[in-house]
This record gives C-alpha cells, sequence and structure tokens, in this order.
C-alpha cells in the first residue's frame, strides 16, 4: 500500500508540474510550427513554379509569333563576291545605283532568252513581280513575241546606259539584244524609258526578287533604225 501511495503521489505531482507540462507543451507547438512552416514553404514553391511557367508561356508565345526569315540584300562583285547591303526595304537605303541595278535586271529578264527553262521561270517570275498590273496583259504579249521570235535559240541581252531622267521617277535604258544562230550573231539595239513607283514590299517572295520595291509602270521599248533588225 506504500508503494501504491508513493506512485500516484508521484504521478499527481508530475501532473501537477508545472515545468513538465510546460516542455510538453512546447514539443506540440513546436510540432504544429514545422508543420505550418512545411506547409508555407510548398504553398510558396508552388506559386513561384505557377509564375515561372507564366513567364515561359509568354515569351514562347512571344517568340513563335516574331518573324524567323529576314530578306537580306547582297552585293556581288566581278569575282563572284557577296556582301550584305542590309535588310530589304528596312535599313536598306534605296539610292540611285540599287535603282539603277533593279532596272537593269528588270530589262534583262524580260528580253533575255535563256536556254536553261529554270532561268527562264526565274527572269519570268521577277518581270511580273515588278510589274504594275495594268501592264500585265501587255508584257506578257511582249515575252510571247520575244520567245517566239528566237525559236530555239538564246537571246542574250548587254546593258549600255541606264540614267534617270531629272525631276521624275522615269530613266532611260539602252541596251543591245544578241540572237545567236546557226550562221553567226545579230545584234539590235535598244532603248526605253521605265517610269515606276517605289512601294514598300513586306511578301518575302517578292522582295528576294524585287528588294527596291520598284513597280514599273510605263515602258516602251523602241528599236534603234540603224541597227540591223531580225
Amino acid at each position: 500500500m506504500k508503494k501504491h501511495k508513493n506512485s500516484v503521489i508521484k504521478g499527481h505531482e508530475s501532473q501537477n508540474n508545472v515545468y513538465l507540462s510546460h516542455i510538453e507543451e512546447d514539443r506540440w507547438n513546436d510540432l504544429r510550427a514545422y508543420h505550418i512552416e512545411n506547409e508555407t514553404m510548398w504553398k510558396n514553391l508552388a506559386i513561384l513554379s505557377i509564375l515561372g511557367l507564366f513567364v515561359v508561356s509568354i515569351v514562347a508565345m512571344y517568340m513563335v509569333n516574331q518573324d524567323k526569315h529576314k530578306v537580306l540584300v547582297f552585293a556581288k562583285d566581278d569575282l563572284g563576291n557577296l556582301t550584305a547591303l542590309g535588310l530589304a526595304n528596312n535599313t536598306l537605303n534605296i539610292d540611285n545605283k540599287i535603282v539603277a541595278h533593279q532596272l537593269a535586271n528588270f530589262i534583262v529578264a524580260l528580253r533575255e532568252v535563256p536556254i536553261d527553262i529554270a532561268v527562264k521561270r526565274r527572269n519570268i517570275d521577277l518581270v511580273h513581280k515588278m510589274l504594275d498590273p495594268n501592264l500585265k496583259a501587255n508584257i506578257d504579249k511582249m515575252l510571247i513575241n520575244q520567245y517566239s521570235k528566237s525559236g530555239d535559240k538564246p537571246i542574250t541581252v548587254i546593258i549600255h546606259n541606264i540614267k534617270p531622267i531629272a525631276g521624275s521617277n522615269s530613266w532611260i535604258v539602252d541596251w543591245s539584244e544578241q540572237l545567236d544562230l546557226d550562221n553567226g550573231a545579230q545584234i539590235t539595239s535598244w532603248s526605253s524609258e521605265i517610269t515606276f513607283k517605289k512601294v514598300e514590299i513586306n511578301d518575302p517572295n517578292v522582295q528576294i526578287v524585287n528588294p527596291a520595291g520598284l513597280i514599273i509602270s510605263y515602258l516602251h521599248p523602241t528599236q534603234d533604225i540603224n541597227s540591223k533588225g531580225w
């Protein structure tokens, strides 16, 4: 009975011991604080992850909507070396040298008759992409006549002179055409006034052949009367 009494007294003292109760409460408080802190940390990580995913999605959408193809204009020297001039119609300054080069390309594509079918198609494509739509019917007739009179023989075009007419958007172009026949070459001299307007071109397929943005609104090739006819 004494031993039991002591045990009861000891247990009673433990329950009424302020310090022991305080330690037990601290343990529960620490455990509860740990769980709250852990839960808060995971919530913060989840919020940061959502924000990061949102930012990545915005950047990805921006990159997808950017133009991936920038059309560059190149100049080729006599040795065949290419030099980048700039972005077509954006950073490129369209001066008279570039205009002259583009008009010369147009006359060669319009009047020359190559043997290679791929070059023929490229030339016709260039002509069409530099034309005012009102001229298309007449220019198509000119192309048909030029290809018909050459037969299966090539016609080579050589540009002799190209210069602007002061105070206008018109230029004068002089060139010669050489038809290679079995019994020799026949050469004729031609000239034409070409009027054009400059437009902004956003289609890369047009920019690649017409980087200066020239649209031909008038031309009338005339054969020199002193040159030998076909």
